[in-house]
């Protein structure tokens, strides 16, 4: 359990620019525990229980789930004395399932859709396009993806390493295969999305996202490292279990350990390690209590003292505001767009709580990567708007474009009109 807490602190995976584990209920944010319970389940070689978490985590996101389905294809037909080929084809029954139902939803889903071209390559536009709003899929990309977060990765791939060779001994052959397996397909994830994506141009990799993948490094490096240290602290070895902890708690306070380190951060994940080997210990004296405390200390420390924030804090009482009333003043096909947001999250959150329609944003921009015609259009909306740079003079260029409101900073307010809404940090213009 107090590996689980560890692991459930989450840490930032650079480059991606995701979460080990997600804060939102998004797809993958259930797919990749659900896959990671099967990886237990296999482990344990219940099979068919494992198959069919593996093919929930499958039917929410399959990138997620890829390649935690390979490791288990490989271990439910591994052969076995007792076992006869037809009882091992029974565990994957869950999978193929998942795989019939997934191709049935998507041959029958209403809406417009958009037809995909599996071995299409990106054209020289939409290669700038995406390279511009998606760069965190390009490892070519200096910028997204410098030398010292490549640095960092192989840094933790040989703390990781030096986890799983002080633990291998203690653990079975499918533990093995998955702790070690996984963090090596998200090492060369980084060279095959090269290949593929910055060298080839496959449309179908900047859908997927292979890069994703290196999470395995940071997840696997803080379950060995939080396990090594239990195992030290269990045997009476406090220094070297302190070490390993600190290593444990070392990616959720800082992201990219190539990066200054800071004395604040320092000290937390110092006196964090220093409290988890006293809950390990407390645990051992049966005071299990008292070691739980000790273990959710970290969920506090973290972002109390540390002052860990991995995402800014996006709802305000204004925009609350300014969503209340478009909901319930404004018509239900009512065009917003915020004139002056530039590159700002406040449209999307506003389009979810406000329920209204956004003309442009760069949040939204997100999805060029997945469907091209989308991106021509979203970037011919960013080009029109003048890129949320707002200027008073493009008034009639937007309600020609069918916007019907227009949302601005106090800053950028219109002398010769009233604005039909206002607080402290929003003010709404009706367009003709």
């Amino acid at each position: 359990m107090f590996i689980t807490a560890v692991c459930s602190l989450g840490a930032v995976v650079a480059g991606p620019s995701v979460l080990t584990f997600e804060y939102e209920p998004t797809p993958r944010a259930f797919a990749l525990p659900l896959a990671v319970c099967a990886t237990g389940l296999t482990v344990h070689r219940r099979y068919l229980a494992a198959g069919i978490a593996l093919a929930a985590a499958f039917l929410y996101h399959a990138p997620t789930a890829l390649p935690f389905v390979v490791f288990f294809i490989a271990l439910a037909l591994w052969p076995a004395k007792s076992e006869n080929l037809s009882r091992r084809m029974v565990r994957l029954a869950p999978l193929a399932g998942a795989v019939v139902l997934l191709a049935i939803a998507a041959h029958v889903q209403e809406g417009a859709g958009e037809a995909q071209t599996f071995f299409a390559r990106l054209t020289p536009d939409l290669e700038r396009l995406q390279r511009m709003r998606a760069s965190y899929n390009w490892i070519s990309d200096t910028q997204a993806w410098p030398p010292a977060l490549l640095a960092h990765y192989a840094i933790l791939f040989v703390i990781l390493l030096a986890a799983f060779l002080r633990l291998r001994r203690d653990m079975s052959f499918e533990l093995r295969l998955f702790s070690l397996g996984l963090p090596v397909v998200g090492m060369l994830s980084l060279p095959a999305s090269w290949l593929l994506l910055d060298q080839w141009r496959w449309a179908i990799v900047s859908q997927i996202q292979p890069m994703r993948c290196i999470l395995f490094v940071t997840l696997f490096a803080q379950l060995l490292t939080a396990a090594a240290g239990v195992r030290a602290a269990v045997r009476r070895q406090p220094l070297e279990a302190i070490a390993w902890f600190a290593l444990a708690y070392l990616p959720p306070v800082q992201p990219v350990m190539t990066d200054p380190y800071t004395l604040r951060g320092t000290a937390v994940v110092l006196a964090l390690a220093l409290v988890a080997w006293l809950a390990v210990w407390l645990a051992e004296a049966k005071r299990q209590p008292a070691a739980l405390a000790l273990g959710l200390a970290a969920f506090f420390a973290i972002p109390g003292i540390a002052r860990v924030v991995n995402y800014p804090h996006l709802l305000t009482p204004e925009l609350d505001q300014l969503s209340t009333w478009a909901r319930s003043a404004t018509p239900k096909d009512a065009i917003f767009q915020f004139a002056d947001a530039g590159k700002g999250l406040d449209p999307g959150i506003f389009r979810a709580q406000a329920m209204r329609a956004i003309y442009v944003d760069w949040k939204g921009g997100g999805q060029v990567n997945y469907l091209s015609g989308f991106a021509r259009e979203w970037w011919r909306r960013w080009q029109q708007t003048n890129q949320n740079r707002f200027k008073p003079r493009d008034l009639p260029k937007y309600a020609a474009l069918g916007i019907g409101y227009i949302v601005v900073q106090p800053k950028n307010r219109l002398k010769d009109r009233t604005p039909v809404f206002e607080s402290a940090r929003y003010l709404a213009y009706g367009l003709p």
